[in-house]
């Protein structure tokens, strides 16, 4: 059950989708496996038969006479990856915007397509899934822990389903690719503006869990001798417990900080807390008493800069970012910065709503902190933990470079400070 639960996670994260489906996919995949093995070596039989899953066409069609265990499972694995694929692209991709309901409904009407695909299908590689030879791929035997019988297979299938997770959870911590899933299932708008295509993630998402779910009813039905098209396709039920209880315990990248590699991926990396920091360790002070008066979007902060002849201080920030939020916020408990914020336009630009203002200045990782003097030049710019001392000291640096504001008179346009 744990391999067919990380399959659905994998789904849902990298579409939404509850697939109700997953047990009966892989079901089916148990079922070409089982089909190809389908022969008795003492006998002419052939085997070798691989069932197709479409109505319209010919139930079964030969590949290979008596393939191994090995060239067996890795056609079925094969085929598993493009029943994947398939499902992402012709079904769940152009319901990515959909209403719940309706990728709900969209899952339940596949797992009953797949139900009575297989019903059909049994007898054409073997006489119904009852005549199958349902032969285990893990070793035989059983461990007795004092009174209780545990089968050895059981022991096995346990290591293989923990070595699953944690391989899967190394690669979605610390890869590209498990980053940029984490994002999209985040915000799809913020993982597009940094370079990272939904639809590539899901696809790779979905092939992924379709193998899981092809390995796992494959190893199932081995060690239980039962392979029903309803029976088999039920146990997502139980899947879905365990994939509850595996969601509720998940990270999400907003514990990290979003970081572009610069050729269009990314990947999120546990920023520093350095003492005295911007983003410092310890409580975030709240924002319900700005000290920082913050401008939202670009344009409109520049307008009033040009009004005042201030200079800006700029933080780009995304909302599916915590750290971005944290430096915002803990700006306000740096009196340095404070002090000087008054003698600036401060600007706070949302990614998500802003992403003209993002290309424009080339932010690809957030948060990111640039300064521009009154002439619009770029004096300083830091991406992710900065320390509060640089960046004032950068604040200063371009006050001293330039006069002091002119005074907007009465009846004059400009900014009140």
């Amino acid at each position: 059950m744990a391999v067919l639960a990380i399959g659905l996670v994998l789904t849902f994260r990298a579409s939404n989708v509850v697939n109700l489906a997953h047990a009966a996919m892989g079901t089916y995949i148990a079922y070409v496996y089982y089909g190809l093995r389908n022969f008795n070596v003492a006998s002419t039989q052939k085997g070798g038969n691989l069932v197709l899953p479409v109505f319209g066409v010919p139930g079964v069609v030969h590949l290979i006479d008596r393939p191994t265990v090995v060239t067996a499972l890795a056609i079925a694995l094969v085929v598993a990856a493009l029943v994947g694929a398939l499902v992402y692209l012709l079904v769940f991709r152009a319901l990515r915007n959909a209403p719940p309901l309706a990728r709900l409904v969209a899952s339940l009407g596949l797992f009953l397509y797949l139900q009575a695909v297989m019903e059909l299908r049994a007898h054409d590689i073997g006489a119904g899934a009852a005549t199958l030879p349902l032969t285990s791929l893990l070793p035989n035997g059983v461990v007795r822990l004092g009174s209780v019988v545990v089968p050895t297979a059981s022991f096995v299938l346990a290591g293989l389903a923990v070595t699953v997770a944690v391989v899967l959870g190394a690669v979605f911590r610390y890869t590209r690719f498990g980053l940029s899933t984490r994002a999209a299932a985040e915000s799809e708008k913020g993982a597009i503006l940094i370079g990272v295509s939904p639809d590539r993630v899901g696809l790779l998402n979905w092939i992924i869990a379709s193998v899981l779910a092809g390995g796992a009813m494959i190893f199932v039905a081995g060690i239980t001798s039962q392979l029903n098209p309803t029976q088999s396709s039920l146990l997502v039920v139980p899947a879905l417990a365990a994939a509850l209880l595996a969601a509720a315990a998940g990270c999400t990248v907003r514990d990290e900080q979003a970081t572009n590699s610069g050729d269009g991926r990314w990947w999120a990396a546990a920023p520093s807390r350095p003492t005295g920091g911007l983003i410092g360790g310890g409580a975030v002070a709240p924002l319900a008493t700005p000290a920082i008066d913050y401008v939202d979007g670009y344009e409109t902060g520049s307008r009033r800069a040009m009004e005042s002849g201030l200079p800006m201080l700029v933080v780009f920030r995304a909302a599916w970012c915590r750290w971005s939020g944290e430096l915002v916020q803990a700006a306000v408990a740096d009196p340095r910065v404070v002090r000087l914020s008054r003698r600036f336009i401060c600007m706070a630009v949302d990614a998500d709503r802003h992403a003209d203002a993002c290309r424009q200045f080339g932010v690809q990782a957030f948060p990111t902190v640039i300064i521009l003097d009154a002439t619009g030049t770029e004096r300083f710019r830091s991406t992710g933990s900065a320390a509060s001392v640089h960046i004032a000291t950068a604040m200063s640096e371009v006050l001293t470079d330039q006069p002091r504001p002119r005074r907007i008179a009465a009846g004059q346009s400009g900014p009140a400070r």
